[in-house]
Formats: structure tokens, sequence, C-alpha cells
């Protein structure tokens, strides 16, 4: 079992952003392409490799009656075909000065057994990372999108 966690901040207010998550995905029909970056394997190279995902999430909202939790998180799970690793865990939104803080944290298990984990512990981990540091690059976008959206209807109302 390898263990991953990656974190971006979005210009976006948290307050916005779990419902804006949840309206990309299943804009997307709950299907991401998961994006691989060549560089990742240490390639000069700017290409990278896509590999559609079906997402499972399921949002766990704030309970408004639990003191001290300052987070908000979509549960994800996926398993893609072919030869690559399922993963679960989730997103975790948290307000961070203005900003929106987005974490992906969870685990996967490396495909081959004992071969799998040798090339994670080799290679696999860094595509992992990269990959995961794409997708919040994407939430990322999404949610400065939405909220530019949101921003520009309020200042344009009467």
């Amino acid at each position: 079992m390898a263990y991953l966690r990656e974190l971006i901040e979005a210009e976006s207010p948290p307050s916005l952003a779990l419902a804006a998550i949840e309206r990309y995905l299943e804009s997307k029909g709950n299907v991401l392409s998961l994006i691989v970056p060549l560089n990742a394997l240490g390639l000069p190279s700017s290409l990278e490799l896509k590999k559609p995902v079906c997402v499972n999430f399921v949002p766990a909202r704030r309970n408004k009656l639990m003191l001290g939790r300052r987070d908000e998180r979509l549960h994800l799970r996926w398993k893609p075909d072919g030869p690559y690793p399922a993963f679960e865990g989730y997103v975790a939104i948290r307000p961070s000065s203005g900003k929106t803080q987005i974490e992906l944290r969870g685990s996967y298990e490396p495909p081959f057994g004992a071969l799998g984990e040798a090339f994670d512990s080799a290679v696999g981990y860094r595509i992992a990372h990269a990959t995961a540091h794409a997708l919040l690059n994407e939430l990322k976008e999404e949610l400065e999108r939405d909220f530019a959206a949101v921003k520009a209807t309020i200042e344009t109302a009467p």
C-alpha cells in the first residue's frame, strides 16, 4: 500500500469549493482524465499520457455540531482499467487566508504484487504524485473559473 498527499491553493473562497467540485465531477459524468506527465519519469518531455477513470465520490458535508473540524471532504475512489493502481482517499477543502487549500490524500495499491511495489519505489510514486498534482491543478482552475463567474454575476447585478 502506498500513500499519497498533495496540496494546492486556489483563489476562491472555501464556501464555494465543495459544491463547485461536485458540479465539475457531475458535468464530466464522473469520468476524469488523469494526466501522467512523462517528465515525472525523468524524461525530458512535455508529453503526457491521459487515462480516463470513472470516479465514485461521496461528499462529507461539515456537521455544524462538530466542533474543531475546519474542512469539508469529498471521498473519492477509482479503479482504472488495465495495469494501473486503484485509489481511495479524499479531497479536503480548507480555508487559507482568503483562499482555498485543496488537499488530495489517500492510498493506492500498485498492481503486480512485489514487482509493482518495486516499480512504485523506483518510479511509480513520482508518477502518482505528478498525476495527483495535475488533478489538483485541474480542480484549482475549475474553482477559480467558478468563482470568477460568481464574482462577475454579483458585480453586474443591479
